[in-house]
């Protein structure tokens, strides 16, 4: 599973590709919209920042449709999510047209 990686760059967005078990196993911050609540978790159109930095001290985030599990808030659709998370692999899941999808998973970290 390939998730992309961001990082600025004198007000550039620059884009890789890194491997879902390429993150460091410590929280992160992870903000976004949720776009869809599930038994498992919620789904979020977001941004994770690893804590990690590139070779010149800039943040690492993961970007895209990402996945936190164990979230039980008292959110809905469209709601904005700013919480501290760690990487917790992949999820795989059913679209609303019936084909299946999988995303960067990030497990929540009680505050």
């Amino acid at each position: 599973m390939m998730s992309k990686m961001t990082y600025g760059l004198l007000g550039c967005l620059l884009t890789a590709s890194i491997m879902a078990t390429d993150l460091a196993p410590y929280p992160g911050e992870l903000r976004g919209k949720i776009i869809q609540i599930t038994k498992d978790g919620v789904l979020i159109d977001g941004a994770f920042k690893t804590g990690e930095t590139d070779a010149t001290s800039r943040p690492i985030f993961v970007t895209g449709t990402l996945f936190l599990k164990g979230f039980k808030g008292n959110v809905v659709d469209g709601d904005a999510i700013d919480v501290k998370a760690l990487s917790d692999g992949i999820y795989t899941y059913t679209t609303v047209l019936g084909a299946s999808a999988t995303v960067k998973a990030f497990r929540f970290v009680d505050q």
